[in-house]
């Protein structure tokens, strides 16, 4: 049984090619997102925080090549990055709607829990020493009621405290969950200004301090560690945005299926490099991709989740598609046979008559029978609510007391559905003159 061995020779060729692919991933997945924004005029759907997280995780690596360098293709792929997420910031900030420019006030209710861990703490010691009466039979109590009360107080205080501290933790994960939600207002603003020169001096300076930090502490071994650990773990918290984003907007317009793929096979990469590639792996790496790769999981069952109920909401069933039916479409057929046709010409009806056409005639006539059984109804509605009675013309009685802007209305609704009769015998006498004319030219 024969293998397919690959020559020898073009083994640099093919390491040239996946280094390039390996490079330029950014331009094809985030390329998409660019030109999807610019077709559709808006960047609603899409969370510029994603730039912001790129944008310092790509330009911390750079920094820490410096330090440690690494493989070339990689430093590469953090020069595109920062290239392509510059233009997609620029994009996403220009068709960025109004709204995206205001924030609401969250309320972390710090105080409140404050207020409840003194209450709480306070009321559990006055019920063990009212149940004990400690405060008020202190000399007659015995030694080991007293021991026994006190214990109790402090294991009651113990457990109720266990409780705000884990209601204190809780609160404070929902805080940082809150500063990736663009819907809330950050301290300071952060990422979420409404002048587009801030963003771009943000990045200068932050540059700028990268800059200084390295020459201050050049040659330092844990600068390099420093800024990989704080590279790789704010790009974890990458797809936490988007997350938030798609929970409250409940649609995934403008984020593409390829960015979704390139971050679901840069996870892969990164554990597999991370379990296979590497020895010396400290565990809050393994933490951060998995947590990484948990969200992404997330967005992809977002993604597909919403996207199924926009395509739902799309399809219209043609069972609610009212009178559309078989006898609608046989009535529709035949009318359609005996209908008038374009421009004038003569054809023939199912009942094999010559019948000269007109559009003009046809489509008049449908319209002012429409607008008379409108007024008409109009007419009805009006006399029914004010007990007037019309005549068998559809004229209407005016009564005393009726206010003038519906006296107004009843008068103008009359003189409408008396000038589309008179419309009406016009044009059935038009049409019967055609007739007769047609009449004549076949039997000649």
């Amino acid at each position: 049984m024969g293998y397919f061995v690959f020559p020898p020779e073009y083994l640099p060729y093919v390491s040239t090619a996946v280094n390039f692919v390996i490079s330029f991933t950014p331009l094809f997945s985030y390329g998409s997102t660019v030109l999807s924004i610019r077709k559709t005029q808006t960047s609603q759907g899409f969370s510029i925080d994603i730039c912001a997280t790129m944008l310092i995780a790509s330009i911390l690596r750079i920094f820490y090549y410096f330090n440690d360098p690494f493989e070339a293709t990689l430093l590469r792929q953090c020069f595109v990055m920062v290239f392509i997420q510059t233009i997609l910031l620029r994009v996403a900030l220009k068709y960025r709607s109004e709204d995206a420019v205001h924030f609401e006030e969250y309320n972390s209710n710090w105080g409140d829990l404050f207020e409840k861990f003194i209450t709480l703490n306070k009321q559990t010691i006055d019920e063990t020493l009212e149940s004990y009466d400690i405060e008020d039979n202190l000399k007659e109590l015995e030694v080991s009621d007293a021991i026994k009360g006190v214990g109790i107080m402090i294991m009651k205080c113990t457990y109720l405290n266990l409780i705000l501290i884990l209601s204190c933790g809780v609160q404070l994960v929902k805080n940082i969950v809150r500063l990736f939600d663009y819907h809330y207002r950050r301290p300071f603003k952060f990422w979420q200004w409404k002048d587009e020169m801030s963003y771009w001096k943000f990045l200068i300076g932050f540059v700028v301090l990268l800059t200084i930090i390295q020459i201050i502490f050049v040659g330092n071994e844990y600068l390099g560690i420093c800024f990989g650990t704080v590279s790789f773990m704010v790009e974890s918290s990458l797809p936490l945005p988007q997350v938030l984003l798609f929970q409250r907007l409940k649609s995934v317009e403008n984020f593409k299926t390829i960015l979704l793929l390139s971050w679901l096979g840069g996870d892969i990469t990164k554990i597999s490099y991370l379990f296979f590639g590497t020895d010396n792996v400290g565990l809050i790496f393994i933490f951060a991709a998995f947590f990484q790769m948990s969200l992404n999981l997330v967005i992809t069952y977002q993604f597909f989740y919403y996207r199924h109920l926009e395509r739902e909401s799309t399809d219209i069933p043609m069972t609610h598609i009212p009178n559309l039916n078989e006898n609608n479409f046989t009535a529709m057929n035949n009318s359609r046979s005996a209908s008038i046709s374009l421009n004038g010409v003569i054809t023939r009806s199912s009942s094999g008559n010559i019948i000269p056409q007109n559009q003009h005639f046809q489509g008049k006539q449908g319209n002012t029978q429409y607008e008379i059984r409108k007024s008409k109804s109009i007419l009805n509605f009006v006399n029914e609510e004010n007990d007037i009675e019309g005549n068998d013309n559809d004229e209407v009685d005016i009564a005393d007391g009726v206010p003038s802007e519906l006296l107004e209305f009843k008068q103008e609704s009359q003189r409408r559905t008396t000038s589309i009769d008179y419309d009406t015998r016009d044009d059935n006498a038009r049409i019967e003159h055609a007739r007769s004319r047609a009449g004549t030219i076949n039997s000649k």
